[in-house]
């Protein structure tokens, strides 16, 4: 992923997590977006608009489940300060 701006978005595969992920991606943001749904078809629109994309499937109301979102994709810089 780049140096730019970026956003983590949960529920991005449909509703309103996928229209916040685009509205930030028209924002000049790269994202990750979670789900515990696949992301095959919201990734694909997120990247139309310029961004890059991070997809992360998981389920969000287990304990360890934000634990692969939270780790930024491997970004190492610049990432979302999750504790």
């Amino acid at each position: 992923m780049s140096q730019r701006k970026l956003a983590l978005v949960t529920g991005a595969s449909s509703g309103i997590g996928l229209e916040l992920a685009r509205l930030a991606a028209a924002d000049g943001y790269d994202l990750i977006v979670a789900a515990d749904t696949p992301l095959v078809d919201a990734s694909s629109q997120l990247r139309d608009q310029g961004s890059e994309i991070e997809s992360v499937e998981v389920d969000l109301s287990t304990f360890g489940g934000g634990r692969p979102a939270a780790r930024g994709g491997g970004r190492t810089t610049g990432g979302p300060a999750v504790r």
